[in-house]
């Protein structure tokens, strides 16, 4: 299976979104800025995250994309799902649209089925905040995100 350079970049972009949740909405300039993406693609990207949900557009002079949601609440399957053409990795992997008509005798039918249900499953379960942790650690410097969570706890806790 291979990812798509739209879904690699669709990822990419929603951490930084995600990164910089606390801060309101984003230009668009500065995101493909920030993630050295050229303009017209990050335009192209970040319409079809409008369309699916996943981010805001505001207009005007503070205007930008935002996630619509905590970064906690995306996982990366919601994003590439998105983004991918061919939601699967063949079309014999998914179980609810199988139009093979060897599906009930073809055990690779079988085969492909869990292949994808594996990939689901893992990208299912990592958030974008999981994702935040994982840069931190890799980066060896704070979260603005992750930082802005601890302290709303410590102020709720006080």
């Amino acid at each position: 299976m291979k990812i798509s350079t739209k879904s690699r970049y669709a990822l990419r972009i929603m951490i930084f979104l995600a990164e910089n949740y606390p801060l309101g909405p984003i230009p668009i300039k500065d995101i493909a800025d920030k993630e050295m993406l050229p303009l017209k693609y990050t335009e192209q990207i970040m319409s079809k995250l409008v369309k699916a949900g996943l981010v805001s557009a505001t207009r005007g002079n503070h205007g930008g994309y935002r996630l619509t949601n905590l970064p906690q609440n995306y996982t990366v399957n919601q994003i590439v799902k998105v983004m991918e053409i061919f939601k699967t990795v063949t079309p014999c992997s998914d179980s609810k649209n199988i139009q093979c008509p060897n599906v009930n005798k073809c055990v690779a039918a079988d085969v492909w089925q869990l292949l994808q249900s594996t990939i689901d499953e893992l990208l299912d379960n990592i958030t974008l905040l999981d994702i935040l942790q994982l840069q931190q650690d890799k980066l060896n410097q704070p979260s603005l995100y992750l930082t802005f969570l601890e302290r709303k706890a410590n102020i709720i806790n006080s």
